[in-house]
C-alpha cells in the first residue's frame, strides 16, 4: 500500500468517526433523541472507529523509501519524515518473511534499520530494489530468511514489529466482530 493511499484511507475513517460522533452529539445534545438518525449514526461512529484502530495499525510500518545522495529517507503513512545518513547505519537486518495475520496468501519483506546511535527503524519498504541500493552503497547487510511470526521476530530482531502488528490477529477478529454485533443489535433492536 501506497503511503498516500494509508493517509487518505485513515484520514477518510478519523473523519467518519469524528464528523459522526460530533452530528450524534449535537442531536442527543440539543433536540432529544431522534432513534433513526441516532441508531444510523452510532453505527457508523463504531464501524469507522473501528476501522480507525485496525486501519491505523495495519499500515503504520509501510513507507516510501529512498536513498537521496548519501542519506535514507522514510516516508511513513502516520510519522513524519525521517532521514537517516547512510555512513550512521550500522547494519540493515533483512527479515524475507514475515508472517502477519492480515497476509494468509504471503509474507511482508520486514526491514530493521540499526543505527550507530542506537535508533532502529522497521519498515516494510514498497522500493523491492532498496536493499540492493544499501548494498551496493557498503552498507552491511544481514539476511535472516526463517518464516517468523512477529513476536519471534521482534524477540530475535527489537524493532522488526510494532506491538500493533503482535496483536493484530485480535484486532482484525475485532474488525470482523465488531460489525456483525453492531447489525445483530440493530436487527434487535427494532
Amino acid at each position: 500500500m501506497s503511503v498516500i493511499a494509508a493517509r487518505v484511507f485513515v484520514g477518510g475513517a478519523a473523519t467518519a468517526l469524528l464528523t459522526s460522533v460530533v452530528w450524534l452529539a449535537l442531536i442527543v445534545g440539543g433536540s432529544g433523541s431522534h432513534p433513526g438518525t441516532t441508531v444510523t449514526l452510532a453505527v457508523i461512529a463504531v464501524l469507522s472507529g473501528t476501522a480507525l484502530l485496525v486501519g491505523a495499525a495495519l499500515v503504520a510500518r509501510f513507507v516510501d523509501a529512498s536513498i537521496e545522495r548519501h542519506v535514507l529517507v522514510v516516508r511513513s503513512a502516520l510519522r513524519p519524515r525521517r532521514a537517516v545518513a547512510l555512513a550512521d547505519i550500522e547494519e540493515v537486518v533483512v527479515i524475507e518473511s514475515l508472517l502477519l495475520p492480515a497476509r494468509t496468501a504471503s509474507s511482508v519483506r520486514r526491514l530493521v534499520i540499526r543505527t550507530r546511535a542506537g535508533g532502529v527503524i522497521g519498515i516494510t519498504a514498497r522500493n523491492a530494489g532498496l536493499v540492493a541500493q544499501l548494498g551496493a552503497r557498503a552498507v552491511p547487510i544481514t539476511v535472516d530468511s526463517e518464516p517468523l511470526a512477529p513476536g519471534t521476530a521482534a524477540r530475535r530482531h527489537p524493532g522488526a514489529s510494532s506491538w500493533a502488528e503482535r496483536i493484530l490477529g485480535a484486532m482484525l477478529w475485532a474488525a470482523v466482530i465488531v460489525p456483525v454485533i453492531v447489525v445483530i443489535w440493530l436487527l434487535v433492536s427494532r
